[in-house]
């Protein structure tokens, strides 16, 4: 991807704005371990990010590891998902790789603020428009209301009067729909399908979280019955280092 100067230039003071637990010098080396490029989009998207994945580092596995992590849990539901080769460059520090993605991160968020302000925009309208169309329905409704009772003779027999009672006995007005009974009415709630899927999405997250985390126990397992062998073999050879030792001595 190239970048021309004056998105650069925009980078730069965009970056410059967003507050880093350290200081930049060199913008390759210092987002090379994916920690500063963690705390960039925990600032625009705080709750995509939990900044206990990542922790400063200085060989290149690890920070490869960072940006693995960053790259499944985060960029991936931000659609700037990287590939093998670009994570490289960037755990590299490579020059160019992560101005690259910063900008793609850029030119996200500027978008869903333009989208944000558009739903924003078109709410209120619609809102207002509604109220008006509503309080103008009303009024019509009222005044054919008035209407039909101007041309009704006032003076009502006594055997329509009970006629309307019985009926109104008989066809008792319909109660009005709990919260979430039916599909429409002002009772009626709507299904937060977006509330749904985020939840289903942390929750498949969370699983592999546990899944990566047993393997890393496995490993570590490993690791320490080898380390408790090796213990073992240098007692042994410092025994009979001692022992021999001793024979010279």
């Amino acid at each position: 991807m190239d970048i021309d100067d004056d998105t650069l230039q925009k980078l730069y003071v965009w970056v410059d704005t967003i507050p880093l637990s350290r200081p930049k010098k060199n913008i390759n080396r210092d987002f090379s371990d994916a920690v500063l490029a963690a705390e960039t989009i925990k600032h625009l998207f705080p709750k995509l990010v939990e900044m206990h994945n990542y922790s400063a580092a200085h060989s290149v596995n690890q920070k490869l590891y960072n940006w693995q992590t960053l790259n499944s849990k985060v960029l991936r539901r931000l659609g700037l998902k990287l590939d093998a080769a670009e994570m490289q460059s960037l755990a590299r520090a490579e020059p160019g790789a992560i101005e690259t993605l910063l900008v793609r991160l850029m030119h996200k968020m500027e978008h869903h603020k333009q989208r944000a302000m558009e739903r924003s925009g078109a709410s209120s309208a619609s809102g207002g428009g509604g109220g008006r169309s509503g309080r103008r329905a009303s009024r019509e409704s009222r005044d054919r209301h008035d209407s039909r009772d101007d041309g009704r003779d006032s003076r009502r027999a006594p055997r329509d009067d009970y006629r309307d009672s019985r009926f109104e006995e008989a066809h008792p007005p319909p109660a009005h729909a709990g919260p979430g009974q039916g599909t429409s009415g002002h009772g009626a709630r709507p299904l937060n399908l977006d509330s749904a899927t985020v939840d289903s999405e942390l929750l498949v997250e969370k699983e592999r979280t546990i899944i990566q985390l047993r393997e890393i126990v496995k490993v570590l397992e490993r690791k320490v019955m080898k380390l408790e062998k090796l213990v073992e073999l240098k007692n042994s050879k410092i025994s009979s280092l001692q022992s021999e030792l001793a024979r010279r001595g």
